[in-house]
This record gives structure tokens, sequence and C-alpha cells, in this order.
């Protein structure tokens, strides 16, 4: 019920007025209004229970004269009202909606500074104040006092409709934009931008404002769903950036025109403690997207850019501010990732190159080492200048390290020249940063220091006209010293464990056995130390059954030990003659080369082509004896770790048989001694 249309104004009267004093009120303004209108005015006034809303809707516990000033200033300048304190809470809210519905100004921000007025004053209304306010003039006017409490609490809750139904009919004068800008500074003026609970009257028009926005939000929502699938599809299509940037752009658009309507739904809600669904629905949409570029695709500067309008746009949303934080730190550190790696390029280039050439010719790897190795210090000290962090420069030490170490693998393989990947592995070495891969050119740098011993850097020789050349063998079999080392160490440790094996055994007491019946005739009770004496012999006699069991024992062991010793021992003569042959193959294989060599300088075919059929068969002789020198010394390792157990086994048990040998011989002297 608006002011001018309530029954106290349209009859001139005051709550403070009789039943006589409304009658003849209502007979005069007949003669003024529309009778029918002043008798109705004159009923509602009168009946007790629409008298009630006729009050509520009025200007509770103003005095006749004010009231009627007040209404002068409502009828004449309307935008003063906001200034007028010094009311009754529902007075002061009755005449705010009254000014709001008339005010003649249309902008965002004065509908907002009413909107915001109406809403604090509904706050300080107490349905118990304004029943004392009611009654003091219904005692004054004659009229029956209000006891239910409930009538009063309803009729407010009219009001709270009716400023609702007025502040919505000055929204809907304003255009779209308007209209949302005056409900959002009303919304963030009210919560402080969401940090705090905010007038009831607000939440009600975040309600119906999104009720009315919802079809706009289905829309929207719909469109950038497909927007996003459209720069999805682009991206997977591997479209240029200047196609991807503009298509880009308009989703950030359209995405910041979708946020400014429900933005303050984001911020009445964040004011509650809630989340808006519809926000993180697409907030959900973008970052899936963002995500999308830069895992699949690398397009970390899209990214970054979708997540730093997510983290505008929905900054009121919690949940989303969260995350979007998190997704910025985690870009930032990519990105930051990205800079310094792009400081490795130099070396990744370089040995991209060297490793892509040394795969597609085996037998010019060392070239392609010597050239990283003629660049790596160079480059590692522009990298180290550029101060980018221990990692980065670890990065590219790594780098350089494992591509001389791959080239070295690849050459070494195809020509079986060790010597020169010898130089590469250790070149690598002093390169490798982290102990991943200082281990694994260890390892492969100890292998091929092993097959140059085991070849000599010989490779099978061709015939004449071209004697330099050497045939492409793919034997890439690794085979070193360390076979003839451990065999040493093995012979060695298998005399040291012989030798501290030895049947050291003690020999049986020379004192009287203590199962010889020698004891005087006892009589019929025994003493307690004749009873003493009968127990330690019957001790004695189960240590000496447990001594012949470990007797056993150690001679079975010592039978087990021979006869893996006889083998043992075999095999080491097999490999000391093996080792002699191999040293005799080098020196006739040393012998040829220096022949051959003379033969080529002086051009004499026939006996060069000669002695390199002698020079290849040997050569071939030599792997073969070579291969079965390795699986022989690997057979004898094997034998060597079951000999070595069964030895430790053998000492422990004779360690416990001379415990309790000292025991016996222990326990006899005490039995003698009491004798």
């Amino acid at each position: 019920m608006d002011l001018l249309k309530n029954p106290f104004y349209i009859l001139t009267a005051s709550p403070r007025d009789d039943r006589g004093q409304i009658k003849e009120l209502a007979d005069e303004r007949s003669l003024q209004l529309n009778s029918d209108e002043c008798m109705k005015a004159y009923l509602d006034l009168t009946n007790p229970r629409k008298r009630l809303s006729a009050e509520v809707a009025w200007l509770p516990g103003i005095g006749p004269k004010l009231a009627g000033e007040l209404m002068l200033l409502l009828d004449s300048s309307s935008t003063d009202l906001r200034a007028v304190d010094k009311l009754t809470p529902m007075a002061r809210a009755n005449l705010l909606a009254a000014g709001l519905a008339r005010s003649p100004h249309r902008n965002a921000d004065d509908v907002a500074k009413w909107i915001l007025a109406i809403a604090g004053v509904f706050e300080d209304f107490d349905p118990e104040a304004l029943r004392v306010i009611i009654n003091e003039e219904r005692v004054v006017s004659g009229f029956q006092t209000v006891s239910d409490l409930s009538a009063v609490e309803a009729e407010i809750q009219e009001r709270r409709k009716y400023y609702r139904q007025v502040i919505k009919l000055a929204l809907d004068k304003l255009s779209q934009k308007d209209r949302v800008k005056a409900v959002t500074v009303a919304v963030e003026s009210a919560t402080d931008h969401g940090e705090k609970h905010g007038p009831i009257l607000i939440a009600d028009l975040v309600d119906s404002y999104e009720v009315e926005a919802q079809g706009f939000f289905d829309t929207e929502e719909g469109n950038l769903k497909a927007l996003v699938e459209k720069v999805r599809a682009a991206v997977d299509a591997k479209q240029p950036d200047s196609i991807l940037a503009p298509m880009v752009n308009q989703l950030i658009q359209v995405v910041k025109d979708w946020d400014t309507v429900a933005q303050p739904i984001q911020v009445s809600t964040k004011s509650r403690g809630l989340d808006h669904d519809a926000s993180l629905r697409i907030f959900g949409l973008v970052r899936g997207l963002a995500v999308h570029m830069v895992n699949e695709h690398d397009k970390i500067d899209f990214s970054q850019q979708l997540t730093k309008m997510l983290q505008e746009v929905f900054a009121e949303v919690g949940k989303i501010a969260e995350r979007t934080a998190e997704d910025a730190n985690t870009l930032g550190e990519i990105a930051e990732r990205r800079k310094l790696s792009r400081l490795l390029d130099p070396i990744s280039d370089l040995c991209k190159a060297a490793l892509e050439n040394a795969e597609k010719h085996p037998a010019f790897a060392d070239y392609e080492a010597r050239k990283v190795m003629n660049a790596a210090a160079q480059l590692i000290a522009n990298l180290s200048a550029a101060n980018p962090g221990s990692e980065i420069l670890s990065q590219g030490k790594d780098e350089i390290a494992l591509t001389l170490m791959r080239c070295a693998i690849v050459y070494g393989n195809k020509t079986e020249k060790w010597k020169p990947c010898i130089a590469f592995l250790e070149e690598a070495l002093k390169y490798a940063s982290s102990q991943d891969v200082k281990s694994r050119i260890e390892k492969n740098l100890n292998t091929v220091r092993n097959n140059d011993w085991l070849y000599r850097n010989r490779t099978p020789m061709a015939s004449a006209p071209s004697p330099n050349t050497t045939k492409e063998l793919s034997l890439k079999w690794t085979l070193g010293i360390i076979g003839v080392m451990v065999v040493v160490v093995l012979m060695v440790v298998i005399s040291a464990a012989i030798t501290g094996g030895q049947d050291t055994r003690k020999s049986s007491p020379v004192t009287l056995s203590p199962t010889q019946d020698t004891r005087k005739a006892s009589p019929a009770t025994l003493s307690p130390t004749q009873n003493s004496r009968s127990t330690l012999g019957i001790e004695i006699d189960n240590a000496k059954v447990r001594a012949k069991q470990m007797e056993a024992q150690l001679d079975d062991m010592d039978a087990q030990r021979k006869n893996i010793r006889a083998p043992l021992d075999d095999m080491d003569a097999q490999l000391k003659n093996m080792d002699a042959q191999l040293a005799d193959m080098d020196g006739r294989l040393n012998d040829y080369e220096g022949r051959m060599k003379a033969y080529r300088a002086a051009g004499n075919t026939d006996e060069y082509n000669k002695l390199v059929d002698l020079f290849n068969s040997l050569l071939e002789k030599r792997r073969d004896l070579a291969k079965q020198y390795n699986s022989l010394s690997a057979r004898a390792s094997d034998l060597f770790k079951e000999y070595s157990s069964l030895v430790d086994k053998r000492n422990n048990l004779y360690k416990e048989y001379s415990s309790l040998i000292d025991e016996i011989n222990s326990k006899v002297r005490q039995y003698n001694a009491t004798r």
C-alpha cells in the first residue's frame, strides 16, 4: 500500500482520531472525492483488522502536523526525502518507498542509493516496538489495542513484499545496463563486496534478479560452451596463433559480459558463505580449455591469459578464487622454467643434431662427438653467465655428457674401435652433473675399457687393394679383464677360505672319561656330594653325544668342500691356460699387423693378402676363445659363491664344536676333582 493510497491520507485522518472524527472526515472528503472511495477508507479505518494494515503502511509514531508536512514534501520534492531523519523505522521506510516510486532521477547510482536506504531501515524493524506505538495511538483514538504480536509481524512481511515491488518497478524503468549496475552497486555496498551479510531486502532483491536473469544465463552458457569447443577444435587442428588470438579474445569478452550480469549474485552468495553454481560451471568450461591448451599444445601464453581473466571476473567466488590462484602460480612456474629452458636451446640444438647424425652414420659418430666436445666448454660458459640456477645448469651439462656417451656407444658398436670411445666417455664424465648420469657413463666406460683390452682395438682386415678398410661386423658383446680379475680374486679367497677351514678340532681330553665307571662303591643311600657327581656325569655324557654329532656334520661338510674344490681348481687351470692362449694370440696378431703394415708400404699385395686371411682367421679364433673364457669365468664365480657359503657354515659349526669341547673338558676336570 502506497502512502498516497493509504486510508489515512485519503481522509486526511490521523491514527489518533476516534470513530466519530473519522466519520466526519469521510463525509467531508466524499464531497471532494469519490464517495465510494471515501466510504471504503472509512470502513478500513474502523475495522480492527484492516485498520492495522493501514496503520503499519502509514507513518506510525508521527504526529498529524509532521505527517502533513511530509506528505507535502512527497508531492513537491521526493528526492529530499532521503535526508529526512528522526522518524520511526516504519514511518521512514514507508516514506522512502513512496519517494522512490516518485523519484524523477533514473540513473543506476541514484536508484541504488534509494534501495540501500530502504533496505537499511528495514533492518531496524522491531515488531514489539511497532505494536507499542500502534497501541499508544489506539488508546488515544479509542480503538481496541493489538494484543497479537504475530498480526504485527504478518503486516511487516506485507510491507516487505511492497518494498520489493517498489524496488523492482524502479529498476524496470532503467535500461538493462543500468539495471545491472544499480543492483551490483547496491549489493556490493550493502555487503562490503561480499565480506559481510547484507540486509534481508538486498537478499530478496538478488533472488528476484537471479530469477529474471536465468534465461540470459542459460542462453549465454550454451553460447560459451560452443565457443569453448570452437577454440579447442582450432587448437587441436594446429591453427596458428594469429587465428587463435581473436578467438580467445572473443571468449574472454563473452565471459566478462556474462560475469557483469552475474556479479551481484556472486557477491550476494559470497556474503552468505556460498558459491554461485552457474559461475562454477562457466569457470570449469574455460579452465578446462586453458588446461588443455597448456598440457596438450604448450600454449602457455593463451592459458595464462584465460587464467588471469578468470581471476578477475570470479574473484567473488571462493572456490574459483583459490583454484585460479593455484593455476596462476603453476603457470608462472611453467613459464619461468620455459624461459630458463630456452637458455638450453643452443646446447639442445647441438646435441640433437649430433645424435641424429650419429644414428644415421654410426661410423662417423666420432666426428659428431668431437664437434660436441669442441663446442661444449663455450656453451656451458654462456649458460652459466646467464645465471640460470643450478638445476638448468645441471641439465645442460648432463645433456652434453649423455650425447657424448651415446656417440661413443654408437661408434664403438659399429667400428669396434674402443680407444676413441674411452676418450669420449672420459670427457662425458667431466660434464656429467647428476649422479644417475655419472653412474651410467662410468658403467659404459668400464665396458669400453674391457672391450679395448679384449680386442686391442683390432678389427678384421680387408684384402688389397684397399687394406685400410674394415668390414662392418655386428659383434656387440662385451667382455673384459674383469673375468681374469674375478678368477684371480676367487682363487685367493678360496685359498684363504680353505686355510681358515682346516680341521683344527681339539683332541679328546686326556683326563678320565666320564663314561668310565671308576667310582668307588657307594652306600645304599647317596650323600648330596655323590648325587652331584652322578648328575655331572650325565651332563658330560650328553655333551659328548652332541660333540660326536657335530664331528659327523663337519666330516660331511669337508667332503662337500672337497667335491667343490676339485672343479674349481680345474676351472682355474683352464682359465690360466686360456689367458696364456689369448696372450699368445695377441703376440701373433701384433706380428701380423707389423708385417702387413710393411707389405702395404712396400706395395707387396700378394703377401699382404695372405697375411690378411691369417689375421682375420686368428682374430675370429681369439674372439671365440674370449667368449669361452668369459663363460667359464662366470661359472667359476657361481661355483665359488656356493663354496664360500659352505665354508662359512662349516666355520660357524666348528666354533660351536670347539666351545662344546671346552665345556666337556671343564666338566671332566670338575668331575675328577669330586671323586
